[in-house]
């Protein structure tokens, strides 16, 4: 958020930080702490359900870890997660909380654009949508069915998305793991431990 800020400030056009209009701003701040807030949540989920065993450290690699934070803020918890990850202590109803809590959130985006508004604060591209596009790319490459359980969210997405700067700045080195991320979950979906069947138990 702060590289936004900065690219309001260096190359000026419609504000992603929108200060002229203290309404939106606070519409648009109330939507980007929510994301950050709900950050911890998209981890549990994408590991749990798209990463898996990808995503374990070696013994070597938590005891970086806990040197790096050692005198640093781990506000985000990430060494009592990774050990708790790492030793498959994490019980499944912890994943399921967090995968809730985004569902919720998603719902409460999907009411929001019920007006015909094009993005999440209205019709010009802010702050908000940066931070949920990528929240919701992470969870699109675990299979996540927006599309059946979000529809106006799915085609809020597919606008974002389809913007040049998200091609080129977001996917341009990123297609081909994004796509084997997909494979991936597709097949898992078809074994019938993907985090699609998981979502739609909970929400369709």
């Amino acid at each position: 958020m702060d590289i936004v800020e900065y690219l309001d400030e260096a190359f000026g056009g419609t504000p992603l930080v929108p200060k002229h209009d203290p309404e939106l701003l606070a519409d648009a701040l109330a939507l980007t702490d929510l994301g950050k807030k709900l950050h911890r949540s998209i981890r549990f989920v994408t590991f749990r359900w798209g990463l898996r065993g990808l995503a374990r450290l070696s013994t070597k690699e938590e005891q970086q870890l806990r040197e790096l934070l050692k005198n640093g803020d781990d506000g985000e918890r990430l060494v009592s997660f990774y050990e708790a990850y790492d030793s498959r202590l994490i019980p499944d109803a912890v994943y399921v909380e967090h995968l809730v809590k985004l569902n919720d959130a998603f719902r409460s985006h999907e009411e929001r654009l019920q007006d015909g508004r094009k993005f999440l604060t209205g019709d010009d591209l802010t702050m908000a949508d940066i931070i949920w596009a990528m929240k919701t790319l992470r969870l699109i490459e675990c299979d996540y069915p927006f599309d059946q359980c979000f529809p106006t969210y799915s085609a809020w997405f597919k606008r974002v998305s389809a913007r040049r700067s998200f091609q080129e700045g977001v996917m341009g080195k990123h297609k081909l793991m994004s796509s084997m991320f997909r494979i991936k979950a597709g097949i898992e979906h078809l074994l019938g431990i993907g985090l699609k069947r998981e979502v739609l138990k909970r929400v369709a």
